[in-house]
């Protein structure tokens, strides 16, 4: 009869403990707030205050470490993989991730403040991608993406684009 209840508790246990990992990697990529993201239009990259709150708005942001601003540049460094919790999923090693990431940086930090010209991203593992303004825009216009629609439409059409590569 003991048997039964050690087992029984033990399913219970097995079952809590993959549902707690689970929940843990579901709440590692978050969705932006649009609405906060907004309050930050027309900003300047020297407003350091701003280009923080931006990077904390990304979707991998549990992943965000620090940012340095040099003139109309943001440079967003990230922990690598290695510097998280094994309860979290590939990022900074997952090439796909990482530029769709880069890609959500580049909308966020070129739609929303006025000056900033470059953004790039960088990781604990030497990952790096750098995306000049220009480039990104061309590419927004080569895919047909307006961006006279407020940065919450078109983060809805660049998250389900399949071509980013072209960007990079």
């Amino acid at each position: 009869m003991m048997k039964k209840y050690v087992l029984l508790l033990v399913c219970l246990l097995v079952i809590f403990v993959g549902c707690a990992k689970k929940e843990s990697q579901e709440q590692v990529i978050q969705q932006p707030n649009f609405s906060k993201l907004e309050q930050y239009k027309d900003s300047y990259a020297g407003d350091n205050s701003s280009m923080a709150a931006i990077a904390n708005e990304l979707p991998h942001r549990k992943w965000f470490k620090d940012m340095e601003i040099k003139e109309e540049t943001i440079i967003l460094n990230f922990k690598s993989d290695n510097e998280m919790n094994d309860n979290y999923s590939s990022f900074t090693g997952n090439k796909e991730q990482w530029q769709k990431e880069a890609v959500i940086a580049s909308l966020f930090y070129f739609l929303i403040p006025r000056n900033v010209k470059s953004i790039q991203l960088h990781s604990s593992n030497n990952q790096s991608i750098i995306i000049e303004k220009s480039h990104f825009l061309f590419w927004l216009k080569e895919n047909e993406i307006k961006t006279d629609n407020g940065v919450h439409e078109v983060y809805k059409q660049v998250i389900h684009k399949k071509n980013i590569d072209s960007l990079f």
